[in-house]
């Protein structure tokens, strides 16, 4: 006797596939801390700006002591052809000076006896009560008076004064804009902390 036929394999068919949930976790808002108030400034911070004004000041000394050493009139002589002595003072640099309409007269400048190199100086100008004077000559002597002989055709009168030395123009002008600069910021930065020291809270000690 035969064997009955052996049934076909069942077919194998594949298991469905699912994606996995998904999970969102919640948000929760995260708590917000007040904004700090800033604290105003210590007093230190005026130590600047007022260091600024210091310098300043002293920037604007200098300019006056070099504008008065300028103007600064130590005598007038004639152009008589006489010896004429006149007192100095201020700086080592002097300048000989006629008026703007007569005419340059020829002197000589002697201290301690000593006939004293006149170099040529027309570079100044300066206006007082009595006239415009023009500077001629110029000499430099750290004696506190010389001699002065001047001859002229004309009867001139000779201003014996101050000048600028060489560079000295540059150095008023660095000056003034130290001054100037030094001043503006110091001014601005004192506003700036005082606004800020005023209007914030005071700084509470610790410890």
């Amino acid at each position: 006797m035969s064997e009955p036929p052996t049934p076909p394999p069942a077919a194998q068919y594949p298991e469905p596939q699912y994606p996995a949930p998904q999970y969102s976790t919640p948000q929760y808002p995260t708590p917000q801390r007040p904004p700090r108030a800033r604290k105003r400034p210590s007093a230190w911070w005026f130590v600047p700006g007022a260091a600024l004004l210091l310098v300043s000041a002293a920037c604007i000394v200098v300019v006056i002591v070099q504008l008065v050493q300028v103007f600064h009139t130590d005598g007038h002589v004639l152009a008589d052809a006489s010896r004429h002595t006149v007192h100095l003072s201020g700086s080592e640099d002097h300048a000989l000076f006629a008026p703007d309409h007569a005419e340059i007269p020829r002197c000589r400048v002697f201290a301690d006896g000593t006939a004293l190199p006149l170099t040529a100086d027309d570079s100044l100008t300066i206006s007082d009560t009595d006239d415009d004077w023009v500077s001629f000559a110029g000499f430099t002597t750290s004696a506190d008076e010389v001699q002065v002989v001047c001859v002229s055709d004309q009867r001139v009168v000779v201003r014996v004064g101050g000048t600028i030395a060489d560079g000295g123009a540059v150095f008023i002008g660095i000056a003034a804009l130290g001054a100037v600069g030094s001043g503006l910021l110091g001014f601005a930065g004192l506003v700036v902390i005082a606004v800020l020291f005023f209007t914030r809270p005071r700084r509470t000690a610790t410890g």
